[in-house]
């Protein structure tokens, strides 16, 4: 999934919401983020959604710590066009990347950072694996993200914006998921967190035959990373097309499910409500979806 409105969610946990919380006044205050928490469970959907809050007119990069060189590092903070970088797994950066980017957030304090990582970043300074000054830098404030099978009570709602994304993007506009295969899901203890439930309704909403996805669509003994037999298909079907028919499709679909409600279609797109009308004009639809 791209950009996220977490406002647009009503979670029941109350560690969950008190995160979505500490994370807009992070944004509002224009800190430095650190977003700790186990694979899967949203560290990059959370620093974008921090990026949008604080900065809509510049672009958010995402880094991977372990690929990192000084070069990229310093082209990206010296880059006009970027507000934000996120750099993830940043236990795995160097010591000496480590001095590069202590010294460029100095330098260059207008530049947010976002740190994610799937430790504690404070017990690695203690354990001197991680650079306590740098540390400091990036510690604006820390978010904690809790695992999946420890929020059972937000499933619903995960559930029921996933298969709207999927109506969208597949276009099977009567697809749900049955109540034993709800239950299925409940009993499941989800160890690659959101990102393993997104791929397993994704493969389940592609394998169904139905209207009414079944526990056997579900299918959780199989891994993320096997490929889909539909998704080629749909792929292959899309072939034909060029980008901007794919796109405007697309935006026409979303636009349909969410009753012409552009604010709610824009988030769901991933992009901003001034882009989606750009794009309405483009495609000359902007009068039937006044």
């Amino acid at each position: 999934m791209n950009y996220i409105d977490l406002d647009s969610f009503q979670y029941q946990n109350s560690s969950v919401n008190l995160a979505i919380s500490r994370l807009k006044l992070a944004a509002q205050a224009g800190l430095n983020l650190i977003i700790e928490g186990a694979s899967g469970t949203g560290k990059s959907t959370h620093a974008l959604f921090f990026h949008n809050r604080f900065q809509t007119q510049k672009e958010i990069r995402f880094l991977h710590a372990a690929t990192l060189t000084s070069m990229v590092l310093q082209n990206e903070f010296k880059n006009a066009n970027v507000g934000t970088i996120a750099i993830r797994q940043i236990e795995s950066l160097p010591l000496s990347l480590q001095n590069d980017l202590h010294a460029l957030m100095k330098a260059e304090p207008q530049v947010r950072v976002v740190a994610m990582s799937a430790h504690s970043l404070q017990m690695l300074v203690k354990k001197n694996l991680f650079q306590a000054s740098l540390y400091a830098l990036l510690n604006g404030m820390t978010l904690q993200l809790i695992s999946l099978k420890d929020r059972q009570e937000d499933m619903a709602e995960l559930v029921d914006f996933m298969l709207d994304v999927f109506r969208i993007l597949y276009g099977s506009k009567n697809k749900y998921l049955s109540d034993r295969a709800f239950e299925h899901i409940l009993d499941h203890s989800w160890p690659g967190n959101i990102r393993e439930l997104e791929t397993v309704l994704e493969r389940a909403f592609l394998n169904s035959q139905a209207e009414a996805i079944q526990v056997g669509d579900l299918d959780l003994r199989k891994t993320p990373s096997e490929s889909y037999k539909k998704v080629e298909a749909l792929a292959f079907s899309l072939a034909g097309m060029s980008l901007s028919e794919v796109e405007k499709r697309l935006i026409l679909q979303t636009l349909e499910l969410t009753a012409n409600n552009k604010t709610k279609a824009a988030n769901l797109l991933g992009i901003s409500i001034r882009t989606l009308r750009n794009k309405l004009n483009e495609y000359k639809l902007s009068e039937a979806y006044l």
